[in-house]
């Protein structure tokens, strides 16, 4: 079963959910208006991107099953992601170069460091401990369907990029 049984999340979850799609499109605006519409458009296919959309989904239509397959698709990304800022908060340099595993990177196209590219990427370190709250919210824990599902929204996702570019 797909989605097991699970406690009715509050009304504020739905807000939240709506909060992730505006969210979404404000960084596909600032997106599109530092790399032009091709490149723009594109990062807005990323998978950590459109996660975002699929979990807005979940917690506006009351699915946790969504919320976690996108969770369990962004983790390892995401974890890494986190490491990077921390070794870069330890540094105090936020520069691409001063990174672990290459994930982290705050820089716009010019090498500079702006609000609007901290804002947008900025969700590679919040957006996980937000599913985890929802799905907990949920009482709904993961499981392999879930990851089932999540490896189906990889397929599904890489496939339409594909077609797109």
């Amino acid at each position: 079963e797909i989605s097991p049984r699970f406690k009715k999340p509050h009304f504020a979850w739905k807000l939240v959910g709506l909060g992730l799609w505006v969210y979404y499109v404000a960084s596909e605006v600032v997106l599109v208006g530092e790399y032009g519409p091709i490149v723009g458009a594109y990062q807005g296919l990323w998978i950590c991107s459109v996660s975002i959309v699929l979990a807005g989904a979940g917690m506006i239509l009351g699915y946790p099953s969504f919320v976690a397959a996108g969770l369990v698709s962004v983790s390892t990304g995401h974890f890494l992601w986190t490491l990077d800022t921390l070794y870069m908060a330890y540094g105090w340099d936020f520069s691409s170069k001063n990174t672990i595993f290459g994930i982290a990177d705050y820089s716009t196209s010019s090498g500079e460091i702006v609000p609007a590219t901290v804002a947008t990427t900025s969700h590679h370190l919040w957006y996980m401990p937000l599913c985890v709250a929802y799905m907990r919210a949920c009482n709904t824990p993961l499981t392999k369907s879930h990851l089932y599902c999540s490896i189906a929204w990889i397929c599904m996702v890489s496939a339409g990029t594909a077609l797109i570019v």
